[in-house]
């Protein structure tokens, strides 16, 4: 196939400049969507809202096509808007994160529900809308970035760890029931 959009959210921002860098390379018409939360108090875990957030050098707003601005609740809106716009969806990349090492017995559960909510809640909360796309369409790709440390642990990240984990069993899961239907989880 022919990559024609390419749609990121905001976190880092390395997946948004550097893969949307790379396809331009590639193919000078594809049309890079830059998706940040449209408020600094927002509740979408991992992405940032570049006016309040300190921006990584690897930012250049001057290279997304467009520019969406997204809530809490439109990870729903997301998937749809994609379909309505674009009448597929291809693939889903899961790479927002955080840190908040700390031994874990000084680990407060601010803590670690925070980083859980990053890592593996924001993975869901795109996944459980695009999923079921992939499945209808009977194609669609989900990567999601890990660590070594959610196969074999490090100190001062018992909660990086557990998210990181999580995120390859969701994976995993997601491969197996993909199979029958022609989805992929990598």
């Amino acid at each position: 196939g022919r990559v024609t959009h390419f749609v990121a959210g905001v976190g880092t921002t390395g997946t948004v400049m550097g893969t949307g860098r790379r396809l331009k390379e590639h193919a000078k018409a594809t049309k890079v969507v830059a998706v940040q939360p449209d408020d600094a108090w927002h509740g979408l875990e991992g992405m940032k809202h570049m006016e309040s957030a300190i921006v990584p050098p690897i930012y250049d707003p001057s290279l997304a096509d467009e520019n969406r601005r997204a809530s809490t609740e439109d990870a729903y809106e997301m998937v749809k808007q994609a379909m309505d716009t674009w009448g597929r969806l291809d693939v889903v990349v899961c790479n927002a994160g955080i840190l908040r090492d700390k031994a874990f017995h000084n680990m407060a559960e601010a803590e670690w529900d925070a980083v859980l909510g990053v890592h593996l809640k924001g993975c869901y909360n795109v996944l459980r809308h695009a999923w079921p796309v992939f499945r209808q369409q009977a194609y669609g790709r989900v990567i999601m970035c890990t660590s070594v440390s959610g196969l074999w642990g490090n100190f001062g990240q018992a909660n990086y760890s557990s998210a990181k984990a999580g995120m390859l069993g969701l994976m995993n899961t997601l491969k197996v029931g993909g199979a029958l239907t022609g989805a992929a989880a990598l």
